[in-house]
């Protein structure tokens, strides 16, 4: 892994995000003191990386290789990023699987320092984008029961209320004479 062309990365992410060293260091949960260590190829972390990675948006096969796109906005999909600069062959539905394990297994075997940890950051990304996916599907649903639930109690109050309104009207349609407050004398 070429340590002085990720520092260059990072430097130049830093300058992109037009953030003070200090700011810059705190959305990635370091000291500006490792960011400028990090800028000089020096005492990389992983963490690191994958922290600026995702607080930026940041393609890691550019940050390692400079290759494509510098920001994932600029990517339509990481699977054409990785297929297209990977030269990965499509997946086939019938046997994904067995595919991508076979993938990953080409790959670490080689040792490429840089393409494995180029995996294992996006692995970690995609991780965590299913956790927060099913976090939000989570909260949809249970949005959606308190909704039923809401609109549930909303027609049960309506109902109360006409039969209140019913039971104060009297059947006659005029008001009890307790209400309008003349009975009894």
């Amino acid at each position: 892994m070429n340590l002085k062309i990720i520092g260059d990365g990072i430097r130049e992410i830093w300058q992109d995000s037009r953030l003070e060293q200090k700011d810059f260091a705190d959305r990635i949960g370091v000291h500006a003191q490792t960011i400028q260590r990090n800028m000089a190829g020096k005492g990389i972390k992983m963490q690191t990386i994958v922290n600026m990675c995702e607080e930026f948006k940041v393609s890691t096969l550019w940050l390692y290789k400079r290759i494509g796109p510098k920001y994932e906005k600029d990517i339509p999909l990481v699977r054409e990023e990785l297929a297209q600069y990977t030269s990965l062959a499509p997946i086939n539905k019938d046997n994904d699987f067995i595919q991508v394990i076979g993938q990953l297994k080409e790959v670490f075997d080689s040792k490429d320092q840089i393409f494995i940890t180029a995996i294992q950051t996006n692995l970690y990304s995609f991780s965590r984008a299913i956790r927060r996916e099913q976090e939000v599907k989570e909260l949809r649903f249970k949005n959606k029961e308190l909704s039923d639930k809401i609109e549930s109690l909303e027609k049960r109050l309506a109902l109360l209320e006409k039969k209140l309104s019913s039971d104060i009207q009297g059947e006659d349609g005029d008001p009890p004479k307790e209400a309008t407050g003349t009975g009894g004398m």
